[in-house]
Parts: structure tokens; C-alpha cells; sequence
């Protein structure tokens, strides 16, 4: 954010000018006006993930021209029972606030979201059906894509996941990036580890909301989501986001797929804290082969 800010000032031109992509400018033009077409279907996610994208970017225009699963719904762990998870970290308050690497400038980290980003593969590298299903792959592939909103966090995940002692089927399925590099890519799973989060907004119904950073960009959140196929689990803080910004949106599209049973809301300190009491002495779990949904 500060090199954008600083080449905004050199410049001399708006903040929004060197935000602005070439793509967006082209569409902008008179000539785009006139000679641009936008397309209405995407096939790539399951409607409750496309609903999301359409209710927030492109207010409820998009249709969704695949409706079942490109996989058995038996593969996928409990914390996948549905299409769309938000782990959340609001209950661990000020802790699972965001870090700065002081030796990276700007760049951002998120400790608690990677904590929880690893006890989720933990608990899916004992799932049976799934591990299976991943020795078929072919190698090279990626069903799971974890998507970092900053190149820090994509560092500090991809650390913590190599110390961990996960089948091969499992560590080779696994690609872990920023969102500014995953444009064009798609992962059946996609795990989005949001990064941001902070008291640093303004007040919104009483409550100091999070100031967004890059996470304030409509185009950066779409391409965000919109990589996920039959899967999307949002990691990060799901309230206190402006209302009407850009991830209050998201937040409120997410509320609607929650009531019409097609979204779940998992605890990440629960999460977390089951996880770390697996791993003790005398603990282990049994690897599953059943789901059950995620009350």
C-alpha cells in the first residue's frame, strides 16, 4: 500500500489512478462503452459461491450454469459439509489482529488465521475419503489453493505447513499464493486467509471497523472468491467490517447463503483449540470416513 502511495504523490494523480487497472480504464472509455460486452454466466462455482460474487460485485447480475459438484460430496470433511465456511476469528478479539514484519515494509501477518489454516488441514489430512481421493490426482495438480491477501501471510502459512507432518497425497495438493497472483487460476477447495484486521476504521453503529487496506479494493476481494469451485472457506474477522464497503457486502451476501442453509460459521478459537488438544499425548483422533454437517 505505501509503494502505491508513493507513486500516486510522485505523480501527482489521485490514489484511484494507479489503482485503476488497465482493464477497468479500456471498459471506462467511450469506446468500451460502446463496443464492451459483459459476460452474465460463469460455470466455474457452485451457485452458493456465485451468489456471493454477483449479491457483492455485480449487484445479483451473474447467473450460474453449473449447479452440481465437479466432485463426490463424500470426499469432503465436516469442515467442508457445506459450500461456503467463514472460520472466524472474532471471538479471540485484539489476538487475532493482524502483525507487521517490520523487515518488509508494509507487508502483513496474521498468526491466529494460520493457526487456523493449519489445524483445518490437520483435521483433513485424517479424513479417509479425502487423502483417497487425492492419491488419484495427478501430480502436479492443486485441488487446494490457499489465497493469502498478503505476501507475508503466504510466507508464514506455507512455513507453518511444512513443519507439519501431513500425508504426501495431501502436501502435494496443496498451492499456496497471494490473491494479486492467483488472476486466471482456480482451485476445487480455496482457503482465503483475509490477513487484515485491526481497530483502526471508523465508528460504525458504535463499533471502531476495520480499515480494509488493499481489502477495501472491489476487483482484488472478486478475484479473491471467485477462484474457489465447489469449496470457499473465508478466514479472518467476519464482523466489524464498514457497512456497504466492499467485504461488508461480502459479509451480508454470506448472511443470506447462512439462513438458506448453504453457508456455516465455525468458531476458529474452537477450531484451534481442538486441534491442539488432538496433538496431545494420548489424544490422537481416528481418521473418519463419514461428514457430518457443521452445526
Amino acid at each position: 500500500e505505501g509503494a502505491v502511495e508513493r507513486l500516486a504523490g510522485e505523480l501527482g494523480v489521485p490514489l484511484h489512478e494507479v489503482q485503476c487497472s488497465d482493464f477497468e480504464r479500456v471498459f471506462a472509455s467511450n469506446y468500451g462503452k460502446s463496443a464492451g460486452a459483459t459476460l452474465k454466466t460463469q460455470y466455474r462455482m457452485l451457485p452458493p459461491i456465485g451468489r456471493i460474487v454477483s449479491s457483492a460485485f455485480y449487484d445479483r447480475g451473474l447467473a450460474h450454469g453449473r449447479t452440481k459438484p465437479f466432485e463426490s460430496e463424500a470426499i469432503f470433511p465436516l469442515e467442508l459439509a457445506r459450500p461456503l465456511t467463514w472460520v472466524s476469528t472474532d471471538s479471540a478479539g485484539s489476538s487475532a489482529h493482524q502483525k507487521r514484519n517490520q523487515s518488509r515494509g508494509q507487508s502483513l501477518y496474521n498468526p491466529v488465521e494460520a493457526d487456523a489454516i493449519v489445524a483445518l488441514l490437520r483435521n483433513w489430512s485424517e479424513h479417509e475419503p479425502l487423502i483417497e481421493w487425492l492419491r488419484t490426482r495427478s501430480s502436479g495438480s492443486h485441488p487446494i489453493g490457499i489465497i493469502c491477501a498478503y505476501a507475508d501471510q503466504r510466507d508464514h502459512v506455507w512455513k507453518r505447513l511444512q513443519a507439519e507432518n501431513f500425508p504426501d497425497a495431501l502436501r502435494r495438493s496443496i498451492k499456496v499464493d497471494t490473491i494479486d497472483s492467483y488472476q486466471g487460476k482456480e482451485n476445487l477447495i480455496v482457503v482465503l486467509s483475509l490477513v487484515r484486521n485491526n481497530s483502526d476504521g471508523p465508528m460504525d453503529g458504535g463499533v471502531k471497523t476495520i480499515a480494509p487496506g488493499f481489502m477495501g479494493r472491489k476487483n482484488r476481494i472478486n478475484v479473491a472468491l471467485s477462484r474457489a469451485m465447489d469449496r470457499l472457506v473465508i478466514i479472518g474477522a467476519k464482523s466489524r467490517w464498514r457497512t456497504g464497503s466492499p467485504m461488508g457486502l461480502v459479509v451480508e451476501a454470506f448472511a443470506a447463503e447462512v439462513e438458506c442453509g448453504e453457508a456455516a460459521v465455525i468458531d476458529a478459537s474452537a477450531l484451534i483449540e481442538s486441534s491442539a488438544k488432538a496433538r496431545r499425548p494420548g489424544n490422537a483422533k481416528p481418521a473418519t470416513k463419514k461428514t457430518k454437517e457443521p452445526t
